[in-house]
């Protein structure tokens, strides 16, 4: 928070910051910030996508300007989110609208509307589809967190059960109920997800690759200030989603820790218990 309270002053237009680290799923404190942005007099917008139906989430509690989300992060239909707004009316229009209800009336033609106009029109199935999960989400939003952590915390125990010498990152500090961030030592990881090529991981590496075609080489901005640079390459993300079952965590668990042993058999590494004597 220092380093918040040194960088906003009295002449900052806005604050923009994400509700949770999508890397490591660890949650901001954004209340604190609100405070601080409102004290200096501008307005704190919070990217919440990560964070909804993983959270909940109490938008005027947390006194949040604005929020935005996205849909496909809750089973929703791609391509639409949706903007909260604390005071709609402190904000200008910025997009009106194709004018679908002149059309439906009769006043203007379908081929008269631009056709950019014309896909924003056709949206409204999208958006019907993105209501539809945040109904679900609004009916079993406490249910649903409570089973993502109970999935996230079997996975955890029996990781640094089998595979003590395993790093979770961020696990004392709060966090989303679905993501795990891991550091697998000594194990290049695309190795170890070539291992397990049934299952879907976000990479460290990845987020090192996605700077390659920019002039800002290097692990993503979140490790750098983390520390956690040069582990980028051992670096795993695993989430869980509200449909996810134990069964399926239990399998994976087994299947994650069995080709972190086949790999240390193979190239004749030693885990810290192996080294310690257990």
């Amino acid at each position: 928070m220092e380093c918040a309270e040194r960088l906003i002053d009295p002449h900052t237009v806005l604050v923009a910051v994400s509700y949770a680290d999508g890397e490591t799923g660890i949650i901001q404190p954004i209340q604190e910030l609100a405070t601080i942005s409102h004290r200096n007099g501008t307005q704190l917008h919070c990217d919440m996508t990560y964070a909804l139906g993983k959270e909940e989430l109490h938008l005027t509690r947390l006194q949040v300007d604005s929020a935005s989300f996205e849909s496909w992060f809750v089973h929703g239909p791609p391509s639409t989110g949706a903007i909260y707004l604390a005071r709609p009316s402190r904000w200008p229009t910025i997009y009106r609208g194709p004018g679908l209800g002149r059309v439906m009336r009769g006043d203007v033609p379908w081929d008269d509307i631009p056709w950019d106009a014309q896909s924003t029109a056709l949206n409204g199935v999208i958006l019907a589809g993105f209501a539809t999960a945040l109904k679900l989400i609004r009916e079993n939003n406490l249910q649903q967190i409570r089973h993502m952590e109970k999935l996230r915390h079997y996975w955890e125990e029996n990781l640094m059960e089998h595979c003590p010498e395993c790093v979770i990152v961020g696990r004392q500090c709060p966090r989303l109920s679905n993501t795990n961030c891991v550091i697998v030592p000594d194990i290049p990881i695309d190795d170890l997800c070539t291992r397990l090529q049934q299952y879907d991981f976000g990479k460290g590496n990845e987020w090192v690759e996605m700077y390659e075609e920019e002039e800002f080489y290097g692990s993503s901005h979140v490790l750098r200030r983390m520390g956690l640079e040069t582990e980028a390459h051992k670096l795993l993300t695993i989430s869980v989603s509200c449909y996810t079952t134990m069964e399926e965590i239990e399998q994976f668990t087994a299947d994650f820790i069995q080709a972190v042993w086949d790999y240390r058999a193979q190239y004749k590494l030693k885990s810290n218990r192996e080294v310690k004597g257990d």
